[in-house]
């Protein structure tokens, strides 16, 4: 019985550093949109003859929103999901070939 408790404990420490992970994630991508909005706005109260600027502005708008898109995605949450899926797909044709021949049976 300890050993189960241990594998718990672990299981929501690990949990709790994910949950961590998301929090963080969260809070870049509010404060890049905030940030995004800001710019945005700085970008609409400029002149014309001030190209420059605008253009700088512009280049600092498309990083911050590929820092966001970036940060949404996670390769390894997609990994885990299709392992997750090539798992349960072959666990549900080996039960449905299963059950197939005791019904033939």
């Amino acid at each position: 019985m300890k050993h189960d408790w241990e594998d718990l404990t672990q299981d929501l420490a690990t949990l709790e550093t994910q949950l961590g992970e998301v929090k963080q994630r969260l809070h870049i991508v509010m404060t890049g949109e905030v940030e995004a909005e800001e710019l945005k706005a700085q970008l609409r109260q400029l002149s014309p003859a001030m190209k420059e600027e605008v253009r700088q502005i512009t280049d600092r708008l498309t990083e911050i929103e590929v820092t966001i898109e970036s940060r949404l995605f996670n390769w390894g949450a997609l990994k885990e999901t299709f392992w997750q899926i090539v798992r349960f797909t072959g666990l549900g044709i080996i039960i449905g070939v299963m059950l197939q021949r005791c019904a033939g049976c």
